[in-house]
């Protein structure tokens, strides 16, 4: 579910399983008329098993006007998943009834800037680069921070700072199911204008910080902010 700031309008997606294979939908409308509201978009994925999430939503006065989603495995079964599994990014105009494709299907989304003008994403690919990739979606501009050495499981969780010029994500490293101290996560800020990660604190110095015996995973939290 996704929803517009001091505005009653939500964006939210729905499944159902036919025949093991699942169908869902996309919903955008007033909270007003949201409990009548059609689906504007639907998928029925057979090969991937992906369902539409929605991500974000802007208003058009006061109705819904485009709506971010990208699409989302639900069930991964055999597997320690660390960080979310997407694939690609695109924007619904329910104006027009155009979809935009902001990112690639090739792509596993990680986060969206607060105006949404920037996306984190990383290789879908289980083989691929996992490192973070900071994408302009307005310019195209393409931004990479290189994994830590040690984060030999990839990143994800990508949030972006209000003044958007910062990102922030997770990295880790190590299995969760061997505990510590084999499984190590860390946060790393990197600056968009220059590509470079300026911060970082893992999981390690955070406990002996907190006097705590382990942290499992941390994430950075939407609405923060940098100054230059």
């Amino acid at each position: 579910m996704a929803g517009v700031a001091e505005e009653p309008i939500l964006a939210f997606s729905d499944m159902v399983l036919e025949n093991s294979i699942p169908h869902s939908y996309l919903f955008a409308d007033s909270l007003s008329t949201l409990g009548s509201s059609k689906p504007f978009f639907e998928m029925i994925d057979a090969k991937m098993q992906m369902v539409l999430m929605p991500i974000a939503v802007e208003a058009s006065g006061s109705q819904a006007g485009k709506v971010w989603f990208t699409n989302s495995a639900w069930e991964l079964s055999g597997e320690e998943r660390l960080f979310p599994t997407n694939s690609g990014l695109y924007i619904f105009d329910l104006e027009t009834d155009q979809n935009i494709q902001a990112l690639g299907a090739e792509r596993n989304f990680q986060g969206l800037s607060p105006d949404r003008s920037y996306a984190g994403s990383t290789s879908i690919d289980l083989k691929g680069d996992h490192s973070m990739r900071v994408t302009n979606l307005l310019t195209g501009r393409i931004i990479e921070f290189p994994l830590d050495p040690a984060s030999n499981r990839g990143a994800g969780y990508t949030v972006f700072s209000i003044d958007g010029f910062y990102a922030a994500w997770v990295e880790s490293s190590g299995s969760l199911n061997s505990g510590p101290p084999e499984f190590t996560t860390r946060i790393r800020i990197g600056n968009i204008e220059t590509g470079a990660v300026i911060r970082e604190l893992d999981s390690s110095f955070a406990s002996e910080t907190l006097n705590w015996e382990w942290i499992s995973l941390m994430r950075p939290e939407d609405g923060w902010t940098r100054g230059r």
